[in-house]
């Protein structure tokens, strides 16, 4: 009898670390599939990093041309110059869960029914990587973010002014003809990136999922790359 009861208190044990080991493989499970979602976010929405001001907590967004452009790169009217208020007010409730006035731009002139570009170009291109990713107490997300700048002449057939990363996309290219962005992203799913890319731009972010839109709402910001000139 007491051998019964010493093999079922075994099988007990066994079973018990058993799903203990199972619900740690669905947790991993869990964990890479938001990474890779995440990963993806971030790889295919670069406009939205570059652009993101830098701040705390949404209370410490100023109305200024840092929040302007970011909002006029990512507006849902991309085929007309004329960014309306009605459009400017959307994305800002879209990523930053609130509204904002605008004050005063030198970017931009003001006009009745929206704003206009008051001339500036956008040429440069960045490129971002998730590197961390962490879920918080609150259901938020705090990642830890990395990109690259490719500038306007990285890919000109003339090399005199090409960056050690802009030689590296433009010899993928001609090697294997694949687009700009094929080959950033075949480095960054490498786990070498680092050692082939010159990592010039760094962000810390934290940011929840939107309930409404499938976009996400940025709750804090802080860019520690270098300006984009």
């Amino acid at each position: 009898m007491l051998k019964k009861i010493i093999i079922l208190l075994i099988c007990f044990f066994c079973l018990s670390a058993c799903s203990k080991i199972n619900d740690g493989e669905k947790n991993n499970s869990m964990n890479k599939a938001e990474q890779e979602k995440y990963f993806d976010y971030f790889f295919l929405h670069n406009d939205e990093l570059r652009y993101l001001p830098n701040f705390k907590n949404a209370s410490e967004i100023k109305g200024d041309d840092s929040l302007l452009l970011f909002a006029f790169v990512n507006r849902s009217e991309k085929d007309s110059l004329l960014f309306s208020y009605e459009d400017f007010n959307f994305v800002c409730k879209k990523y930053f869960g609130k509204i904002f006035t605008i004050e005063n731009s030198i970017m931009f002139n003001k006009t009745d029914v929206g704003f206009e570009p008051a001339g500036f170009d956008l040429n440069d291109q960045c490129y971002y990587r998730l590197n961390t990713l962490s879920k918080n107490a609150d259901g938020s997300y705090s990642a830890f973010i990395e990109g690259i700048v490719i500038g306007e002449c990285d890919l000109w057939d003339d090399e005199e002014f090409r960056s050690k990363n802009g030689q590296i996309i433009y010899d993928m290219i001609k090697e294997k003809g694949i687009t700009e962005e094929e080959a950033v992203l075949q480095v960054f799913k490498s786990v070498s990136y680092k050692q082939t890319f010159d990592i010039n731009l760094k962000i810390n972010l934290t940011f929840k999922e939107s309930e409404t839109n499938g976009a996400i709402i940025y709750l804090s910001s802080k860019n520690e790359g270098k300006d984009i000139d």
